[in-house]
């Protein structure tokens, strides 16, 4: 994702594409501005559920680089009306069987969708939804298909996955990453540099810096949890990259 707001910026998103290599096709559409989510769903024969909804965080324009996930999202009118949409949006598709996997934004006008893919999320998404809910969709799944329930969803936690921005550069040290991953409230915890390593610039998925996934009775838990992980994970860095220095060859 780019966001291209002027005709200056089509050069600098063209040297970012080259630098991966890609040659298209590519996809313009409009820019919705508001909160983003997706809901996580199973399809049993036509039969649609929603499992829930997560909550995401974006880093800054103009990348929208996801810094990490909540699920569920906190309940309300809003993620009813999300559910329902997506709902709708597999009726009138024709879905059928499996998983989905729906992004909406939340605008002033209310949700409208960006994509829906028909698998599981991605980014842990799925391990988040069994600790919150005790439902392992990807069991789930094979349950369907072997003409059994999928299983229930029962509310148990929130879970959180929220990944790490160091400064990019050569790392010197590293220090508190088992500390960290002993904590009670740490499920997952991926730190994949040591010294001597280059932390590159997060310029998209593939250059994000390792995450730590944590649980909580509340999304303001989860997150100060989460908070308190990377305040502890620290990188020593020498030589700092300059911006655009690390972006994925």
């Amino acid at each position: 994702m780019y966001l291209l707001s002027e005709p200056g910026q089509v050069a600098e998103w063209g040297a970012l594409l080259d630098s991966y290599g890609y040659g298209g096709p590519v996809l313009v559409e409009e820019y919705l501005r508001g909160p983003e989510y997706s809901v996580e769903s199973i399809s049993d024969h036509g039969r649609h559920q929603v499992v829930g909804v997560t909550r995401k965080v974006l880093g800054p324009p103009p990348l929208f680089v996801e810094a990490g996930h909540v699920h569920p999202a906190q309940a309300g009118p809003d993620t009813a009306a999300m559910a329902e949409l997506t709902i709708e949006m597999l009726r009138l598709t024709g879905y059928r069987t499996g998983p989905a996997h729906t992004e909406i934004i939340w605008t002033a006008a209310g949700p409208r969708i960006v994509e829906s893919q028909a698998r599981l999320g991605g980014d842990q998404i799925p391990r988040l939804v069994q600790l919150a809910t005790g439902l392992d969709i990807e069991r789930a799944v094979f349950r369907i298909l072997d003409g059994r329930s999928p299983g229930t969803v029962e509310r148990r936690a929130v879970a959180h996955i929220s990944y790490f921005s160091l400064t990019p550069g050569e790392v010197r040290a590293v220090s508190g990453v088992e500390e960290a991953r002993a904590l009670d409230f740490v499920d997952m915890l991926e730190f994949p540099f040591r010294p001597g390593d280059r932390i590159p610039e997060t310029v998209d998925w593939r250059t994000r810096h390792g995450f730590v996934v944590v649980t909580g009775e509340t999304d303001e838990q989860a997150v100060a949890r989460a908070r308190r992980v990377h305040s502890s994970v620290r990188a020593e860095v020498g030589e700092p990259v300059t911006a655009g220095a690390g972006v994925a060859s």
